[in-house]
């Protein structure tokens, strides 16, 4: 009898550890998400850096209201670089959807965000000295809008290039 007892209690211990090890698989990627968000909040520049660059990675939906908040804020400027490309690296819709639904966690508007977001295309076309861009975008098409327009110069740059040589 106790050999009985024995074997079902291994069993029973040996279901519970297979149990434990796919759960953990299963979680991995949102506890990465959420190591890699409390790193972006709470590590060095160099964690930040990391932290934003991986979730731009993992195209983490979750992580988009924390890199816009580091775009918006963050005291380093590589982090806000950093943050923002990790966000420019997703596909434009996930990104928007992402962005929507994260208004309420980040405490910004849908303004707000496409402002930030804006700003280095608006500042590249300055530099460029496009004046044919949207002024004063509002919505995340008007972001798209941008995005769009500033492919479309560099494009047309490239083009201009490669035809002086």
């Amino acid at each position: 009898m106790k050999t009985r007892g024995g074997t079902i209690a291994l069993l029973t211990v040996a279901l519970g550890v297979a149990l434990l090890i796919s759960v953990g698989f299963a979680s991995r990627r949102r506890l990465l998400e959420e190591w890699y968000i409390h790193k972006l909040k709470t590590g060095d520049e160099d964690a930040r850096k990391t932290a934003a660059e991986k979730l731009g990675d993992m195209g983490s939906a979750v992580g988009i209201p924390f890199l816009m908040r580091a775009a918006k804020s963050d005291p380093s400027f590589a982090v806000r670089r950093v943050a923002m490309d990790s966000f420019f690296k997703m596909p434009t819709e996930t990104a928007c959807k992402a962005a929507l639904q994260g208004i309420s966690i980040g405490g910004c508007t849908e303004e707000e965000y496409v402002r930030v977001l804006a700003e280095p295309f608006i500042q590249a076309f300055k530099d460029l000295g496009v004046m044919d861009y949207p002024k004063n975008p509002k919505t995340f098409v008007d972001l798209v809008t941008i995005h769009q327009r500033l492919i479309d110069v560099a494009k047309s740059i490239r083009t201009e290039r490669g035809s002086n040589k």
